[in-house]
């Protein structure tokens, strides 16, 4: 039971991570203008007209690697912490 459910969890954390890429990838398909500022190092000055949005796909961005990190975690402490043996779950 205990195997299921983490096996449940990672796949949603997995769908969660993978859900905020295709968020942010799907701006800069829609916006193909703001591309210049993630990919080519342009900055972007407060008063261009898409500092808005570039600051909109950076939060996407942000969630997408505060999803990825925290399912690291998840995972590499369960690994870590993991029972060596059935009789290591026995309380």
């Amino acid at each position: 039971m205990v195997a299921w459910t983490l096996r449940v969890l990672l796949r949603t954390l997995d769908a969660r991570v993978a859900t905020r890429q295709l968020e942010f990838d799907k701006v800069i398909l829609e916006h193909p203008d703001v591309y210049k500022y993630f990919y080519e190092g342009q900055d972007v000055a407060n008063d261009d007209p898409e500092y808005t949005r570039v600051m909109a796909a950076t939060q996407l961005l942000a969630n997408y690697f505060d999803g990825y990190f925290q399912q690291q975690a998840c995972v590499c402490g369960r690994r870590r912490d993991a029972p060596k043996s059935r009789a290591d779950m026995m309380v």
